[in-house]
């Protein structure tokens, strides 16, 4: 039949790297239609010619039924003129276009069935580390450029042998058109070296042949309780068996990470019942294209051994994301944390863990394929229904988020910790894989590396920078260096603003509108000069009105109470009249001399800033209650105080006052404290203390948010901030404001702690300018 119809159609979104040019040829060809389709910078471009009934059709098919891992931001289409002669539907090497792309493709875990075919003693990639298909495998860790195309990646090193090309080439296969196959006659190698590494093999294989799965010295030094640094997706791992305590203490001594938690892989979902409860919502998680690491309860009955996870009643878990990990698991559990030291991003070259992890690791797995863009793990959590994205990496980012407004190309460059940044595209804000803590100049580099990298990509060139209002952070420091070199506005953006406009921009809220803001924190730079961290605010895109917090108490020695919370707590006890006395474990961990310069700061304001943080609150309380007095990373004390608190279901609540100066609501903690430090007194269970506390806090926040709504009308809540990572916490409060008639907002892509501050720079930064333009 005569054709009657020619359309182009340009589909933008993660739209490479998933899949869908073959599944547009298979759609095209069932409709019998002829064209083309090939990638370009900013997406995919199409054009299909023949009756107009089967174009319409293979429209709504492009559209409605879109391969399960793309997804379309933007589509278009219009007529073109009829190409005579035309027959069968052809694939065509990518086109670099003048048009910027608004997602890129974050990678993908290894699909069922690559795994599969591994496993097959009879398949031709059986035990080949590095299978790959179109639905599955690096994207952003190998990509150099787009359009996504093998020559604009890591396996351009890698030209396909006869019988690679042939699927590649192959409309019926799994792998037509999969930029990232190989095997084992065209593919990456992978070896083992013992420390110290001979230099000369760092970066190839001195055994050219190609040997299945991996080498057997790897298992060999797991099983005798070695730590091997591993050469993974996005950067290295140490690795460890999960079962050896002796070497999980090793790595815990070589890494200087005393209590934080690690996280374990393990093969299967059903390995893991063994050691933790997963609700259905958690294995979806698990087992999702992304594969985070994902917070599980632990089982009482576990086998083990309590120094991974210490103090703490979650454990992060999760799956075999790459072919190469899932062999790594053929003999049981393993430890597997980010492979870095302290101040140090993750290792991404075989000379980089050489240089950095020689002093930790007992030997290392390489392999020879480059990594181009280092992406650490992603870390998620359930709070009832609620997912919280902890850190936004691999398989998550970077995310577009779509906003209500057109926006200004803005750079943000979020905070100091946690770091991550944001490109505002028009429509879009993009946030970037997290980074890690700036706080060394090798960090700062690779965060201004990072920077370079995405930008690149996207083709962007700020017109704004954006950064936090504190003006000693590095990114700040950074941000201000940046706009002068640029000749563009630099404009700070108070953090709590940030955090609240990150979860406008998660949940599309329209920036014009205001709503009632929660953000609980542990650190933020106030517009008073003092440090904020228990707000209650009412906010829209541009504008932000500090509507109540926390009474502000003194941090006896500012920065140095963030690792000593017993010097929190003598200062939340002083503040509510109470007595330093000896039954308090704040205080016997406490030093007499110690406490007289305490009490001196205090009583004189002496290098004692003003504080309203609840993330600090958490601290004391969970000093008060004798749980922990000295954090040994981040968040230490708050992590311990939720494990305390998910033991017990009371409905007992400590009370906190509610004060009014001026138009500024206050909640005061000291009756609080008058009660709970009576029940230490007594006795009481740790659990039911901090419960107490819990109860009490969701309590105030709902009666704070019932007087704003009485003045202002406004009905919808946002909680934000990195108390909001507490999943009993996140799980009280919103089940109280909504038992109340509150909406309720809380994250679900962007992270609620400092990962997600760059968004709501980009948010603020963006309407303020539009303001003024």
């Amino acid at each position: 039949m005569t054709a009657d119809l020619r359309i182009r159609l340009f589909v933008a979104g993660i739209v490479q790297g998933v899949g869908f040019r073959p599944f547009v040829h298979s759609a095209a060809t069932q409709s019998h239609l002829s064209g083309f389709a090939c990638n370009e910078t900013g997406g995919v471009a199409i054009e299909v010619q023949g009756l107009r009934r089967d174009v319409q059709s293979f429209v709504r098919t492009i559209v409605e039924r879109p391969p399960a891992l793309a997804r379309i931001d933007t589509f278009s289409q219009c007529e073109v003129g009829i190409v005579a002669g035309e027959s069968g539907f052809r694939i065509l090497a990518g086109q670099h276009v003048p048009t910027a792309p608004t997602a890129m493709t974050p990678d993908l875990s290894v699909c069922d069935e690559c795994l599969a075919e591994m496993h097959c003693s009879q398949n031709r990639r059986h035990l080949y580390p590095f299978i790959t298909c179109a639905q599955c495998g690096p994207r952003l860790t190998i990509i150099s450029g787009l359009p996504y195309e093998r020559q604009r990646t890591s396996m351009t090193d890698f030209p396909m042998c006869e019988s690679c090309l042939k699927e590649f080439q192959s409309p019926g296969d799994r792998r037509f058109h999969a930029e990232s196959i190989s095997c084992p006659d065209c593919g990456p190698n992978v070896w083992y070296q013992d420390f110290p590494a001979d230099s000369p093999s760092i970066d190839q294989c001195s055994d050219q042949g190609h040997p299945k799965g991996l080498p057997e010295a790897f298992f060999d030094a797991v099983r005798s309780g070695k730590i091997v640094a591993v050469k993974g997706i996005g950067g290295f791992h140490l690795v460890c068996s999960a079962r050896d305590s002796d070497a999980v203490q090793r790595l815990r001594e070589r890494k200087q990470r005393p209590r934080k938690p690690l996280a374990v892989m393990v093969r299967y979902v059903e390995s893991a019942l063994k050691y933790v409860d997963v609700a259905e919502a958690e294995r979806c998680l698990l087992k999702s294209p992304e594969c985070p690491i994902v917070l599980l309860r632990k089982r009482a009955s576990t086998t083990l051994p309590d120094n991974i996870a210490p103090g703490n009643r979650w454990l992060g878990v999760m799956l075999p994301y790459s072919p190469m990990h899932d062999l790594m698991c053929a003999e049981g559990p393993l430890v597997v944390t980010s492979g870095n030291i302290s101040d140090a991003p993750i290792c991404r070259t075989n000379r980089e863990a050489i240089r950095h992890l020689s002093g930790i690791a007992d030997g290392f797995l390489f392999h020879n394929r480059d990594i181009l863009n280092s992406c650490d793990d992603s870390v998620v959590r359930m709070a009832g229904q609620r997912r919280i994205v902890l850190r936004s990496a691999r398989g998550f980012a970077p995310v577009s988020l779509p906003v209500s407004s057109e926006l200004p190309k803005v750079l943000a460059v979020g905070a100091e910790m946690k770091s991550a940044f944001g490109l505002g595209l028009k429509g879009r804000i993009v946030q970037s894989p997290h980074i890690g803590e700036l706080t060394s100049e090798e960090s700062l580099q690779r965060f201004e590396d990072c920077v370079g990298a995405l930008a690149a990509f996207f083709d962007f060139h700020p017109e704004v920078v954006a950064c936090d209002l504190h003006p000693d952070y590095l990114t700040t420091v950074w941000a201000k260096r940046r706009s002068e070199e640029w000749k563009v506005p630099l404009i700070p953006v108070q953090h709590h603003h940030a955090h609240l406009a990150s979860l406008m921009a998660d949940h599309q809220w329209p920036l014009e509108n205001q709503l009632i803001g929660v953000v609980f924190d542990g650190t933020g730079f106030g517009t008073d000069g003092t440090i904020w961290g228990g707000e209650f605010l009412v906010a829209s895109g541009a504008s932000c009105q500090r509507q109540g917090h926390l009474k502000t108490v003194g941090l006896p020695g500012g920065s140095v109470c963030v690792g000593s919370p017993y010097r929190t707590a003598l200062s939340h006890l002083h503040a509510a009249g109470i007595d330093w006395d000896e039954q308090f474990p704040c205080v016997r961990a406490c030093s007499m001399a110690e406490q007289r310069i305490i009490r001196q700061q205090l009583e004189r304001q002496l290098n004692c800033p003003q504080t309203s943080s609840v993330g600090r609150l958490f601290d004391a309380v969970a000093s008060v209650a004798g749980i922990c007095q000295v954090a040994t990373y981040e968040g230490q004390a708050a992590v311990e105080l939720e494990s305390v608190a998910a033991r017990s279901t009371s409905t007992r609540a400590y009370t906190f006052a509610l004060e009014c100066h001026g138009d500024v609501l206050i909640a005061d903690p000291a009756p609080m404290w008058s009660e709970l430090c009576a029940d230490v007194v007594a006795g009481t269970a740790p659990e039911l203390i901090v419960s107490g506390f819990l109860n009490g806090l969701t309590d105030i926040v709902v009666k704070i948010c019932q007087q704003i709504r009485h003045r202002t009308e406004l009905s919808c809540v946002g909680l934000s901030g990195g108390v909001f990572q507490n999943a009993v916490f996140l799980h009280r409060v919103a089940t109280a404001l909504e038992g109340d008639g509150f909406s309720v907002l809380s994250h679900q892509r962007v992270p609620p702690n400092d990962g997600g501050i760059a968004v709501g720079q980009a948010i603020v930064a963006s309407c303020r300018l539009l303001k003024t333009v």
